[in-house]
């Protein structure tokens, strides 16, 4: 069957009533976790309403841009400036 790995599981306070918990405390923002590449935070609707908000997570972001680094060069449109003399 599957097995939970110890040092990748632990328990976070995270939605709707964790801000007012930690602030309770004084512990500041509730945490935040990564899953399938997102990173997962606490936030709130324009109305004020909890909402769980997703960004990219940052080593899924950084893989992406060393995989755009070779494209960009090797289909980089030039820019052309003109010179003083065509410009006049």
């Amino acid at each position: 069957g599957l097995e939970m790995e110890e040092k990748k599981t632990r328990l976070i306070e995270f939605g709707r009533f964790a801000e007012r918990n930690r602030k309770e405390r004084g512990d500041g923002k509730p945490e935040t976790f990564t899953f399938l590449g997102f990173t997962h935070y606490c936030s709130h609707g324009r109305t004020g309403k909890f909402r769980v908000k997703r960004k990219t997570s940052k080593k899924k972001a950084s893989k992406e841009k060393q995989g755009n680094k070779c494209y960009d060069k090797r289909y980089e449109i030039p820019t052309h400036k003109p010179d003083s003399k065509e410009a006049e």
